[in-house]
């Protein structure tokens, strides 16, 4: 069965309290992803980029 992992977590999160993270996180963090599959190669990319 899959699971899922987070690269990013907050162990106690509130609303409220942590406002300012999703922010930042929603509107000026992008992420890019570099990976191979098994077999090497192809140099995918997943790029999450703010809204």
């Amino acid at each position: 069965m899959p699971t899922s992992e987070f690269l990013l977590s907050l162990p106690h999160y509130d609303a409220h309290v942590h406002a300012s993270v999703e922010r930042l996180l929603r509107h000026r963090l992008s992420v890019t992803i570099d990976y191979e599959s098994l077999y090497g190669g192809e140099g995918f990319r997943v790029v999450y980029a703010p809204e």
